[in-house]
């Protein structure tokens, strides 16, 4: 599975629309700007037409370029700038674009301003390190069980894990 990047075009008159597919479904998702709320709502409706949730959208945080090695069932993740996790703390992260074990959604500890470890149950089978990308990305769908959709900010574009 691939990313796949939507295009925002907001619109204070007109809603914006887009068919995210999730875990395999087809969805509907309708964003409406709020008035009172001076912000935009993100409305998502199976193919049915009954709303799964409405939630206001939040921008991710950044996505930081990373080489990664492994050790003894741990990962380290050697990002090129700086995470902002205060060191020896944990954050949610998604680990991406190595093409390999390296990726997915974890807990990783901040071991110092550009490091970042976590738990890899056996050899990821690729080259090391490993080049990707660890993603502070913020879930609109987290709670749902059905899978990720995030917004960046500095790109105007939803994401979520097509097909």
């Amino acid at each position: 599975m691939s990313s796949v990047f939507v295009d925002f075009a907001g619109s204070v008159a007109a809603p914006f629309q887009f068919q995210p597919i999730v875990d395999g479904v087809s969805y509907n998702a309708i964003v409406t700007w709020n008035m009172f709320g001076q912000r935009y709502y993100l409305n998502l409706y199976d193919q049915s037409g009954n709303l799964v949730i409405c939630v206001a959208v939040a921008a991710s945080g950044p996505r930081i370029p990373a080489s990664f090695t492994w050790s003894a069932n741990v990962a380290t993740a050697l990002l090129q700038e700086p995470h902002n996790v205060p060191i020896g703390g944990i954050a949610q992260i998604r680990m991406s674009e190595t093409g390999s074990a390296f990726d997915g959604d974890v807990e990783a500890l901040a071991v110092d301003e550009v490091t970042l470890t976590y738990p890899l149950g056996g050899n990821p089978d690729t080259v090391t390190p490993a080049t990707g990308v660890a993603d502070f990305a913020l879930n609109l769908l987290a709670g749902l069980g059905i899978g990720w959709l995030t917004y960046h900010w500095e790109t105007q574009q939803f994401e979520y894990e097509g097909t």
